[in-house]
């Protein structure tokens, strides 16, 4: 399953946990609509139903990615062995297909055009 990286669902876990808190503290009896697109967004996220399941499997996949070290790929400065020219994929435009040609208008037949 993909998983978000980690520091985007560490911020959606941070802000959830902010706005639950203040929503609670604030006394309300619904959540707002933020904190539902919060929890919404965090089920998604990690293939769970409940915000509780969400919750413990966004800081288990944080807990998991924390020692990882972070690789990125850098730009190749030379071209790959045993190719000339520029380091990086060429561009390319699609473009539609050539429409059919109309067909061509029939040519009567020979009994239409003898018939009186």
């Amino acid at each position: 399953m993909l998983m978000p990286s980690p520091a985007v669902l560490r911020g959606l876990v941070e802000e959830y946990e902010t706005l639950l808190a203040e929503e609670t503290l604030g006394g309300a009896a619904e959540p707002g609509p933020r904190l539902r697109d919060l929890t919404y967004t965090l089920c998604v996220s990690t293939g769970t139903r409940d915000i509780r399941d969400a919750l413990a499997a966004a800081r288990t996949h944080l807990a998991t990615t924390a020692s990882a070290p972070v690789t990125t790929a850098a730009p190749r400065s030379e071209p790959p062995a045993g190719r000339s020219g520029p380091a990086t994929a060429p561009v390319i435009t699609l473009r539609p297909a050539a429409r059919p040609a109309a067909p061509a208008a029939e040519a009567p037949l020979a009994a239409d055009a003898a018939a009186p």
